[in-house]
């Protein structure tokens, strides 16, 4: 099997590749891992990688060309590989997801940094989304780690019993018969006469195990207690989406403004703020709807009257709203001053 792992910090992913498991499995040729630091193939002197979010806000976004350069080079020169983009936004990583991974020839991983990837990258590219679950990390590394080690300890020859990966959690486990595994003591035998257990291991640890002795004689009857919630318990509940940070992001978009016929929408260029507001957290709600719909269990359907039209709201006063300040909207360049971002910038 062959593994491509995109990332800015490559030290950080080979020094886990080489320990354990997937060591033994690199060195017995099972699987052949490469890094690729994708910033080389970042654009000016700076090789920069990303770049500041249209619409603002905090945080960089990744840029598309390395991007799609770094993945086109190496399926030119390798063959085309199943694209791993892991988000939070992705299927919910499992068992069976790394026994339909271990059947692949050729895996890459893209792990993103920063405040996500520019929508782009997601649109143009042909993905299976993963995510390990309802959190955030400072990058994608440990996540691919995580699938990786799982997919490739199904591979055959990688453990040194073929029957592990059978007998343990979340597999199809079929008790092998006693002629194939060699082993008298799988499974308890019975007298078919008495029913009764023939096992000697099982027979001894009744006979160690001590009776219980009588509960105690209760002089008063027992208070009624309230069951303890841990707050972890509650933390983990859906929480109302009344802003897009309870669900899913929405899409975030950095230069260029046109990227292979793909445009970044142009309410992010407006410099309409409360526009650019309504119109995430539309983006938003309805990401979660597509991808997490659990999130939303129970809430209620955002409307128009709930911030979710484009169309900035009159002042309260009941009149006309008032002109910018400058003489209009021609007084501001193209995209507002603070939804287009700065030349430069990269991490």
């Amino acid at each position: 099997m062959r593994i491509f792992i995109l990332t800015l910090f490559p030290a950080a992913v080979e020094a886990y590749l080489a320990a354990g498991i997937l060591g033994i499995a690199r060195r017995k040729r099972l699987i052949d891992a490469t890094l690729v630091n994708f910033r080389q193939y970042g654009r000016g002197r700076h090789r920069a990688v990303d770049d500041r979010p249209f619409g603002g806000g905090a945080g960089m976004v990744l840029k598309p060309e390395p991007v799609f350069d770094c993945i086109e080079q190496i399926e030119r020169e390798h063959g085309v590989c199943r694209r791993i983009l892991l988000c939070p936004g992705g299927t919910t990583f499992r068992q069976a997801t790394a026994g339909q991974l271990a059947s692949e020839e050729r895996l890459l991983f893209l792990c993103g940094r920063y405040e996500g990837f520019d929508e782009r990258i997601r649109q143009g590219l042909e993905w299976t989304e993963i995510s390990l679950g309802d959190f955030v990390l400072c990058g994608g590394e440990l996540a691919a780690l995580a699938v990786i080690e799982a997919t490739v300890r199904l591979l055959p020859g990688v453990l040194g019993d073929a029957a592990s990966p059978a007998e343990e959690s979340f597999s199809a486990w079929e008790p092998l018969s006693v002629e194939a595994s060699g082993a008298a003591g799988r499974r308890m035998t019975q007298d078919p006469r008495t029913k009764a257990d023939t096992n000697p291991t099982a027979r001894n640890r009744e006979l160690r195990t001590p009776t219980p002795p009588p509960p105690p004689t209760q002089l008063h009857p027992p208070t009624q207690r309230q069951p303890y919630d841990p707050p972890l318990a509650r933390a983990a509940e859906p929480l109302p989406l009344e802003d897009p940070e309870t669900g899913l992001e929405y899409p975030q978009y950095t230069r260029p403004r046109v990227y292979r016929d793909m445009e970044v929408p142009p309410v992010l260029l407006s410099g309409d703020h409360q526009a650019i507001r309504a119109w995430r957290r539309r983006e938003a709600r309805e990401r979660t709807e597509r991808s997490r719909p659990d999130l939303l269990l129970g809430r209620p359907k955002a409307s128009a009257g709930q911030g979710e039209s484009d169309e900035p709201s009159p002042p309260r006063g009941g009149g006309l709203p008032s002109p910018p300040r400058g003489g209009g909207p021609s007084s501001l360049p193209q995209g507002g001053a603070e939804s287009l971002p700065p030349q430069g910038g990269a991490t």
